[in-house]
Formats: structure tokens, sequence, C-alpha cells
């Protein structure tokens, strides 16, 4: 009988899962906000939030100046460690819970986008929360979510592999 994987390992995984989902939901939100954008994203004014996250960290609490290449390297670096933060969060639950794959995929997807999107960006000033946002940005950024919250939950399960007697499905 397989044995439970360790804390190190959970969380190690959780975060690389995490992480690796960011790369797939940050290529759908370029394709949303690309392309495909609304037209009430494409008349917003100032950068998009990572970066304003970034300058107000640097200037706000650090209070230095960043270069060009230092502050597209903290904005790459902000995207990676949310994601794998929020994944990391998910495999600690995962983990003790064992939910069914998808439906925890989903479920934590929206939650993760509720908390960001209503209270962590209008906590810090960063954005409006989604509820005063156009529907057509606000939607966008729920599927980007959902997106991130499934492919984080089959990224997980496929590195931590259901113990036998146990369904993830």
């Amino acid at each position: 009988m397989a044995s439970a994987p360790s804390p190190l390992a959970v969380v190690s995984k959780g975060l690389l899962a995490g992480a690796l989902a960011t790369v797939v939901s940050y290529s759908l939100g370029r394709l949303l906000f690309g392309p495909l954008a609304p037209p009430e994203f494409l008349a917003r004014r100032g950068p998009p939030p990572p970066h304003r996250i970034v300058t107000k960290f640097a200037r706000g609490i650090f209070e230095v100046e960043l270069t060009e290449r230092q502050h597209a390297n903290w904005v790459w670096f902000t995207h990676f460690a949310y994601g794998g933060t929020w994944g990391l969060v998910y495999a600690l639950f995962q983990s003790t819970f064992h939910l069914p794959v998808l439906l925890h995929g989903l479920a934590y997807g929206a939650a993760v986008w509720v908390l960001g999107h209503f209270l962590l960006l209008p906590a810090t000033k960063i954005s409006a929360p989604a509820s005063r946002q156009p529907r057509s940005i606000a939607g966008r950024w729920f599927v980007v979510n959902l997106v991130w919250g499934v492919t984080q939950a089959l990224l997980y399960a496929w590195l931590v592999p259901a113990r036998p007697g146990r369904c993830r499905d």
C-alpha cells in the first residue's frame, strides 16, 4: 500500500502545480485580454494589476526605483509566486479532504477569483472589486481563474496520485 505524501512533498508539489497552472492561465489571459479583449478593457488607463503591484511594493515599501528589466522580472516572479502560493493552499486542502479533482479545481478557482478580485486587489487599491468592473472584464477574469483552478487540480493529481482505495474523479 502506498503511503501518504510527506508534508514537504505536498507543499512543494502544490507550489509547482500552482506555478505551472499559472502558465496556462497567463496564456489564456493574454488571449482574452489581447486579440479578444472587450472595448472596455482596451479603453482602460494605466498598467495591468501585476505591474501596479510591483510598482507599489518597490516604491512604497522598499523605496526603490526599478529598471525596466528589474520591473519585468518582478512581474513574472509575482505571477508565479501568487499562483504557486494558491497552489500550495490547494494542495493542503486536497491532501486533507481528498475531494473530486475537477469539482475541487472549479470550486477552488472560483474561490481564488472571489478572494483576489473582491478582496485582495481592492484592498490594495490595485483595482476596483469585480462587482464594479464591466461584466465583460470580470467574466473573463472569472474564466481565467476557473481554468487555473482546474489545471492546478489536474497537475496536482498527476504529481500526487491517489492512493489505492481513494478515488479522485
